[in-house]
């Protein structure tokens, strides 16, 4: 080895030293917030999602696979989405009840948001979208 191969070889020496040090520190550890009040019409945090529970709404980490409120982004444009679709008022029990009447789905019927309902809620907007959409009768939900 050469005088012109020793301070590169130093300075890599170096620098391995130092990732090695880094990479033992171990991840950066963050608050758990699971459990915390949220609103839904707001954002949630990411990893967390805003989750109904018995007596209003809270923090519990995103399962692998949630969309959450989808595209929709929060209950806001559920509730808008719903509306458009002739369930007043954000009737999500209505429209779960009335797309698994007319439709292949198999949907939860307690007003709860979940992935199927999501994904059936976005298909009945397509449907709306090309004049397919059969608007309940009035009144036939509650």
């Amino acid at each position: 080895m050469t005088r012109d191969d020793i301070v590169p070889a130093g300075l890599l020496i170096g620098g391995l030293l130092l990732m090695a040090k880094a990479s033992k520190k171990g991840p950066r550890s963050t608050k758990d917030r699971t459990g915390e009040k949220c609103d839904p019409k707001e954002i949630a945090p990411f990893g967390y999602e805003c989750g109904q529970v018995t007596g209003g709404w809270e923090l519990r980490e995103e399962p692998t696979g949630w969309l959450g409120y989808g595209h929709y982004r929060n209950s806001e444009g559920v509730n808008e989405a719903l509306m458009s679709l002739g369930f007043a008022d954000g009737d999500l029990k209505g429209f779960q009840i009335y797309m698994s009447r007319i439709s292949e789905w198999d949907l939860r019927k307690d007003g709860l948001v979940d992935r199927d309902t999501i994904i059936a809620l976005d298909e009945a907007e397509s449907l709306l979208r090309r004049d397919e959409w059969l608007f309940p009768p009035e009144g036939a939900m509650g």
